[in-house]
């Protein structure tokens, strides 16, 4: 299967190549372990996912999963550790939201691990549902964002 390339990307950000093999190491031990080869050929074999990945200097220093079903989900976004801090999490989010608007939709969801859920409020993300346990990912709180059409 193709990966579908509906939204132009630019400013350093691209979808995500056969040839992508870094590790991006944000300090979580779960994001670490999956490396962009697992999540190129992810994208391969389910057309609703969408795979971005951060550039700087011709490296990746973030990437995205975005799955595209209805409701529109934000699976996870993950910064190297060097490069926390300078905005590019919510560089990702903005992005995420031209592309859900891109494909129709309204709203976008992603479920927050528990130390985030204050990023996600800052950016407008409200909580719905009861948090609960992944055995990876610890507590997990359901989280979404109706978005409209406006510039960044």
């Amino acid at each position: 299967m193709q990966m579908d390339k509906k939204f132009r990307l630019r400013g350093g950000y691209r979808y995500i190549k056969k040839t992508d093999q870094r590790r991006i190491i944000s300090g979580n031990q779960v994001m670490d372990s999956i490396s962009l080869e697992d999540l190129y050929n992810l994208s391969l074999k389910d057309n609703n996912i969408i795979i971005i990945v951060k550039e700087e200097k011709k490296k990746p220093v973030a990437f995205m999963e975005i799955i595209k079903n209805s409701p529109f989900h934000v699976e996870l976004i993950s910064v190297d550790q060097r490069f926390q801090k300078r905005g590019l999490g919510t560089s990702m989010l903005h992005l995420a939201e031209k592309i859900a608007l891109k494909y129709g939709f309204t709203e976008i969801r992603l479920d927050s691990v528990e130390d985030k859920v204050e990023f996600y409020r800052d950016l407008g993300y409200t909580e719905y549902g009861e948090m609960f346990y992944d055995y990876e990912w610890g507590n997990l709180q359901p989280m979404k964002k109706k978005i409209k059409n406006y510039k960044y």
